[in-house]
């Protein structure tokens, strides 16, 4: 299996909305934007279960991390 990105992203896709709830990736996530991401885009990502794609987006060295972990396994 080739491990990409993406294929990490839509892995943390389906991880995070399922590992948190909504208050949870609330306060987990807040400090995207430097704390200024609105509370609406988190919770419409948790629902849409995107939060793996706001970890790429908005905090890219934590994202990277996390891929060069996963992808060695």
């Amino acid at each position: 299996m080739n491990k990409t990105k993406k294929k990490y992203e839509q892995y943390l896709n389906a991880l995070l909305s399922d590992t948190y709830s909504m208050n949870q990736a609330v306060d987990n996530y807040s400090y995207f934007k430097g704390g200024k991401i609105r509370e609406t885009s988190l919770i419409s990502a948790h629902a849409n279960r995107t939060l793996g794609t706001l970890l790429r987006r908005y905090d890219p060295i934590c994202f990277q991390v996390g891929y060069n972990e996963w992808s060695r396994k």
